[in-house]
């Protein structure tokens, strides 16, 4: 093979490569946002009091934040405008009037609770799940291109 066509194969997988990595930062932002959803953010709602909220941030437990109206849960938004970049953020849209100072209180209150705010939490509870899940799909892209196959992608995140 000379070198031109060399290199054009080794740009190619390069670029492979660059957009595998970003739809799986793409894909764990997307699980991250639904994990911070469905199981921080669904605690016991309502006023009465006590809750049972778990005692402390630990593999398998949900429901840390209870919360009043789903206001909150519903203002997780997820920023891919950056995914070029690798970079994906996960956020809470705090331009809903029910929300900004509502859950500024509650990043403060599960900080104080826990020793992490919920954006906090769900990285604890998930980052190494995260992680492994990246090396697995890397993995992937590795052993289909060495051997001799166009590399595919499918999200290796549950939905």
């Amino acid at each position: 093979m000379e070198k031109k066509g060399f290199d054009q194969k080794i740009n190619n997988l390069n670029e492979k490569f660059q957009t595998l990595l970003s739809y799986l930062v793409r894909d764990a932002a997307i699980f991250v946002q639904g994990k911070l959803k469905e199981e921080i953010l669904n605690g016991e709602a309502g006023t009465d009091y006590p809750k049972s909220y778990p005692s402390s941030v630990t593999q398998g437990a949900t429901g840390f934040v209870g919360v009043v109206s789903g206001n909150l849960r519903n203002s997780m938004e997820t920023d891919l405008t950056e995914i070029d970049k690798l970079t994906a953020i996960v956020y809470m849209d705090e331009s809903i009037a029910a929300v900004a100072q509502y859950g500024r209180d509650l990043l403060d209150w599960t900080k104080q609770k826990y020793g992490f705010t919920f954006f906090e939490i769900v990285l604890a509870l998930y980052s190494d799940f995260i992680l492994k899940t990246y090396q697995e799909a890397i993995q992937k892209f590795i052993n289909q291109v060495s051997n001799g196959q166009i590399p595919t992608y499918s999200n290796p995140f549950p939905l």
